[in-house]
């Protein structure tokens, strides 16, 4: 029993030393489905959007690292009124995110898992109205987001294939904000304003250095 703890433990340690951290950048593109989750509910149909920016990716360990993005979001939501009406806002946002970064596998096409905390900051809005009876509206119609700073959580996974021309990410990952965009004191109608998304995207990543570890 002795010999085999001694042998795994040798094992670990030339892992260890054939591991070399690395770091990569580089850029993503993607679109976004949103809706936001109101409370009372309100009917909606999913709205989409781009998403797009740079990415930061340092592996520090084997299979584990961080993944630092600073995105371009469209966020928003439809409503679904009557065939003469009709709602739409789309939120134009800064969206930062950091995550713990993890890659399962030990050939050229590796499994992924991101997940992390997400900063976004609304940086403008676009509001479409079209009431046949002004009594229908919704006590937010015309009112500016109140939150323009959000905190939120998200959640993704997919694949990465290295090649010789650098790394592609396939991921799907859903975002979850967790402050309301209007506040229950200024929209009292409303207790619940949350924005959750799915994004799909494709990202290129190139190596931006090594760091060889010494062997001791």
């Amino acid at each position: 029993m002795t010999i085999i703890v001694i042998l795994l433990f040798v094992h670990k340690i030339q892992a260890q030393e054939k591991f070399i951290p690395e770091t990569t950048i580089g850029i993503k593109q993607g679109i976004n489905i949103s809706k936001v989750f109101f409370n009372p509910p309100i009917d909606q149909k999913i709205t989409t959007g781009y998403s797009g920016g740079i990415i930061f990716k340092h592996i520090s360990q084997e299979n584990l690292g961080i993944q630092i993005e600073l995105n371009f979001f469209q966020q928003g939501w439809t409503e679904k009124l009557d065939t003469t009406d009709s709602y739409f806002r789309r939120l134009n946002q800064i969206n930062l995110s950091f995550m713990t970064h993890i890659e399962l596998g030990k050939e050229e096409t590796k499994f992924l898992i991101n997940l992390g905390p997400t900063l976004s900051y609304l940086i403008s809005e676009k509001e479409s109205i079209k009431l046949i009876n002004p009594k229908d509206a919704q006590t937010y119609y015309g009112k500016k987001i109140d939150n323009i700073l959000e905190f939120g959580l998200c959640f993704g996974f997919g694949f990465v294939k290295t090649t010789p021309i650098g790394s592609f990410q396939f991921e799907s990952r859903f975002n979850q904000n967790l402050s309301d965009i209007f506040r229950t004191v200024s929209d009292p109608t409303t207790s619940s304003s949350k924005i959750q998304s799915v994004e799909l995207s494709i990202s290129y990543l190139i190596k931006l250095k090594k760091t060889n570890r010494s062997n001791y």
